[in-house]
């Protein structure tokens, strides 16, 4: 679902997308209304190709249909909404990018499709729906969809019954739309409130800023002000009752005693923990609180990497890892005898090796599952090498380990373990995909090239992060 803002005089129109932006971060409405789309950053290359991907999948979709699209100048909702209707009035079996707007409102969902029922139309009417590159929907996605459904309404004198999402692998997932509308009310409203600036927005750091367009002018300001969002474990309602109290920066955290706190009879609201990341973050030094909890070190012991493709969640594009002895491998999947060679070689080890897998974070361990469950792996394997993972992400948390980060992911880690500057957005080492082509034939050999680059990055930075945490002088209290 496409949308452009306003054009001439008249305030832009509440969109639909901006019902995507509502979950993922307000501020962006906020942003995108009130300053020129000059100042927005370009896409990142992850966000690009995914562009890529869902535009290539909607056309495709679209071809196959071989429904009518409006015609109407660019940017002229009015004449396209009336030319979308009129096509419905003729009764056409879809509409492609049909665009409804009224009273301030605008959506242009990807299919409007005839389904029977008499309406205003004649003895038929239509029901909204989106194409999806993701092979899961989106409780996001399926919003829009509702919005679409909404608009619909007073233009066919009934509301559409259903909904529909076509997924990236063909599938069609539909929905009922009458439960979706008070959730819909809501989230419309809010919307209008935010557009209209009656209801102000700020900026709140979350995983969503390394890929916004509004990258660049979000983070400084948040630096400058020292945003309590900054600290990781915080929460936005955590943001609103810390600033009730008048705890509004990284340095009003920092400076908070959690007993006196306490013993105010204030909510507790996971406050020691907070206090500690803040005064981390604030001083540039690293806290221990207890000894790590690892494995003794092992000849058979490998590092790991692995990611997921963002659109399929379900299926690995990338395993690599690193023994012990330096060995490396790094399997680019996507043809069936390459994830077949590193499953094969992947659960071997575990069955035979009394060696520890190595891993930073939750995406390794879900890669290498949707990995077993693709090459239909058989559970006792599956079972023998979660046996051997060992999450250093976890072992670091678990140990009371404070270190001066935003987020606890390996590259900001990486980072302040060795005493260099945090990453910002677009200085990160891009996911793997980004690598990977979309070809399901092969790859070309720079692909290859790049993805086992990516692979060696991640590997090394996981290999600091060990050798760091083994290192005898970590001892719980210490301080650097």
């Amino acid at each position: 679902m496409t949308e452009t803002a306003g054009t001439g005089r008249e305030p832009a129109p509440v969109r639909a997308s901006e019902l995507y932006e509502l979950a993922v971060c307000p501020h962006r409405i906020t942003l995108d209304r009130r300053l020129g789309r000059e100042e927005r950053a370009a896409p990142d290359e992850a966000s690009a190709l995914l562009l890529e991907r869902g535009r290539a999948w909607e056309a495709a979709c679209a071809e196959r249909l071989g429904w009518p699209r409006p015609e109407a100048p660019p940017g002229d909702f009015r004449a396209a909404a009336a030319e979308t209707e009129a096509l419905m009035r003729r009764g056409v079996d879809g509409v492609y990018q049909g665009v409804l707007c009224r009273d301030g409102h605008l959506a242009i969902p990807d299919l409007l499709r005839r389904v029977p029922g008499t309406s205003r139309l004649g003895p038929h009417h239509y029901e909204p729906g989106d194409v999806k590159a993701g092979l899961a929907p989106r409780a996001d996605q399926v919003l829009q969809v509702a919005y679409a459904g909404w608009l619909l309404e007073p233009l066919q004198g009934r509301a559409p019954e259903r909904g529909f999402l076509l997924l990236g692998d063909g599938r069609e997932v539909t929905f009922p739309l009458a439960p979706l509308r008070a959730v819909l009310d809501a989230a419309r409203r809010k919307v209008e409130r935010i557009a209209s600036g009656e209801e102000p927005t700020e900026p709140y750091w979350s995983d969503a800023c390394l890929r916004c367009r509004w990258r660049r002018r979000c983070l400084p300001e948040m630096e400058a002000a020292g945003d309590l969002s900054l600290v990781d474990g915080m929460t936005p309602t955590r943001r609103r009752v810390l600033r009730r109290h008048g705890v509004a920066t990284v340095a009003d955290l920092a400076a908070v005693d959690p007993r006196e706190w306490r013993e105010a009879g204030r909510p507790p609201l996971g406050l020691e923990a907070l206090v500690r990341q803040a005064r981390a973050l604030l001083s540039g030094r690293i806290r221990l609180g207890r000894p790590f909890d690892l494995p003794s070190p092992s000849p058979a012991d490998r590092l790991i990497w692995a990611e997921r493709d963002p659109l399929a969640r379900e299926r690995a594009v990338l395993v690599a890892w690193r023994e012990a002895s330096g060995r490396e491998a790094v399997h680019v999947l996507g043809v069936a005898e390459a994830a077949a060679a590193a499953a094969r070689d992947l659960f071997a080890w575990a069955e035979s090796s009394r060696g520890t897998l190595f891993h930073f974070g939750a995406e390794t361990a879900a890669a290498l599952e949707a990995l077993a469950e693709e090459r239909g792996v058989a559970p006792a394997l599956q079972v023998a090498l979660e046996a051997r993972r060992v999450d250093l992400r976890a072992r670091l948390r678990r140990a009371c380990a404070y270190l001066p980060v935003r987020r606890y992911d390996l590259e900001e880690v990486d980072a302040a373990l060795a005493g260099r500057p945090l990453p910002g957005p677009g200085e990160r080492v891009p996911p793997a995909f980004v690598a990977v082509s979309a070809d399901p034939n092969g790859r070309s050999a720079r692909d290859a090239a790049r993805a086992v680059a990516i692979a060696r990055r991640r590997l090394e930075a996981l290999a600091r992060v060990l050798a760091w945490m083994r290192a005898p002088s970590r001892a719980p209290g210490g301080a650097r």
